[in-house]
């Protein structure tokens, strides 16, 4: 059922309740609910997510919430991500939003294509220090099908993880674990012998010692750095 459309100071009010309750440095994004078939190339009529509706009150498919209030460029604090209008989809489905009918109905400023989302998501991630992705919490949720926010959640998991494995790696590569591992065994060992009982250093041994190990992390952090 159509209804004329909202205030769009309500979807902004929503999203300043949600932020005020995100930690600082910290990044949030929501899905749109799934398209269902029904039979051939049918479909069943779209039901929205409601927190993303609650949101931002847009009520098309592939549609996605990123906010993320700390971050370094202000123009993409809040942004609302929509499926490039097809001309010749919209014969068969129906009419999709403008970036500037998107505007007035949401009251948020920057409209990204869905198309073109993956890079600049994928630096905003690497800014961020908490990532917040929807899911349902409801306790009677009992149903089979895996929706869109939980396949989302999923694909950012495997995302951090594939960071993860090149970081190692690269750690590896430089030889930053072995480095790190000689300056703890030396540590575990030396320090016994440079230690008197009661605490206190024997001459200047324990000085040169520190300051022989601060050499060695400065070199392998530059070498990790600058790379081979």
């Amino acid at each position: 059922m159509k209804h004329l459309p909202l205030n769009p100071q309500i979807f902004i009010d929503n999203r300043k309740r949600f932020i005020k309750e995100m930690k600082p440095n910290s990044i949030a994004v929501f899905n749109s609910n799934d398209e269902v078939p029904s039979n051939g190339d049918a479909l069943y009529r779209f039901q929205q997510n409601s927190d993303l509706y609650w949101l931002c009150g847009v009520e098309q498919e592939d549609t996605m919430v990123v906010l993320f209030p700390d971050n370094p460029d202000p123009k993409y604090k809040e942004v609302l991500v929509l499926v490039r209008p097809n001309e010749m989809k919209e014969k068969w489905d129906g009419k999709r939003l403008r970036a500037d009918e998107a505007k007035k109905l949401t009251g948020i400023d920057t409209i990204v294509w869905l198309d073109s989302l993956d890079a600049l998501l994928q630096s905003w991630i690497h800014l961020a220090d908490n990532i917040y992705l929807n899911t349902n919490e409801n306790d009677r949720k009992g149903t089979l099908l895996e929706t869109r926010d939980y396949r989302y959640a999923k694909e950012i998991m495997q995302r951090l993880l594939a960071i993860a494995g090149l970081t190692w790696k690269a750690a590896f590569r430089f030889r930053l674990f072995l480095v790190l591992a000689v300056l703890l065994l030396a540590s575990g060992v030396a320090l016994p012998l440079l230690i008197k009982d009661d605490g206190t250093a024997r001459g200047e041994l324990i000085p040169i010692f520190v300051s022989a190990k601060a050499q060695v992390s400065a070199s392998s952090a530059m070498r990790l750095s600058v790379g081979r």
